[in-house]
């Protein structure tokens, strides 16, 4: 039961780790395509979203 604990815990930590790597751009939008320029020239992949009316990556 220890280990399963412990995998779990590695899993959680793991899951932050890669949740924390998102790119905040302070660029506006409405829709999720007015941000694939500007996400191209932030990380070289035209993908990204619109949450809060800022681009996300």
């Amino acid at each position: 039961m220890k280990v399963f604990y412990g995998i779990l815990l590695i899993f959680i930590l793991c899951s932050i780790f890669h949740l924390s790597q998102e790119i905040i751009i302070g660029q506006r939008c409405y829709r999720a395509p007015d941000c694939f320029s500007v996400m191209k020239l932030a990380v070289g992949k035209p993908t990204g979203k619109c949450t809060n009316g800022r681009c996300d990556c």
